[in-house]
């Protein structure tokens, strides 16, 4: 985020920030239940996780939205934020298949916003930050850690190990792809 802007456009840009967070939220939840729906019986389906996680953003932003304009230090609202964004992004990948949800590509997103708000050192942070959460996510489903009543829909089968570190691997080099290039972009 431009810090020579003035404290009424970064509230408002961080209230931009917050509306989109849930709209596209939202958005990826209900398509990524459309397609399981689709993809197996209804009945097979445990829909709570999500209602869990729709729950979690609007709360959180119900938060934000309280506390935008009693802080001060927006840019360290701003790295709260991302930072519990990526926490949600973990939470929603796991839930909608672990190794195997196509929702990783929220991750890219929320470096896209931290690029734009806090430029390079911020995309970098959060690409670092998706990284870790992510490998950690892949390495404890991989296991068998995490338990499998938390998932919409369990699978049963299990990924190759050069599976689950391929996939590992290319997302995380994706993120920080995504950071140099909207980093370079948005310090134009």
């Amino acid at each position: 985020m431009n810090q020579a802007a003035p404290p009424r456009a970064r509230r408002s840009r961080l209230l931009t920030m917050m509306a989109l967070r849930v709209v596209l939220a939202l958005a990826f939840l209900g398509i990524t239940a459309w397609f399981q729906t689709r993809e197996h019986s209804f009945t097979a389906l445990n829909l709570l996780p999500l209602y869990a996680v729709v729950i979690t953003i609007g709360l959180l932003t119900i938060i934000y939205a309280l506390l935008l304009n009693r802080i001060n230090n927006l840019r360290l609202f701003t790295y709260v934020q991302i930072t519990v964004d990526i926490a949600v992004i973990t939470a929603i990948v796991f839930v909608t298949g672990g190794i195997e949800s196509y929702l990783n590509t929220l991750y890219s997103l929320a470096v896209i916003g931290a690029s734009i708000f806090l430029g390079k050192r911020g995309g970098y942070y959060t690409a670092s930050l998706s990284s870790i959460a992510y490998g950690v996510l892949i390495d404890l489903d991989f296991y068998g850690v995490l338990p499998a009543k938390y998932e919409v829909y369990a699978s049963v089968t299990n990924p190759s190990w050069e599976d689950a570190l391929r996939t590992s691997a290319t997302n995380i080099l994706a993120f920080f792809t995504v950071a140099y290039l909207t980093g370079h972009l948005a310090e134009r």
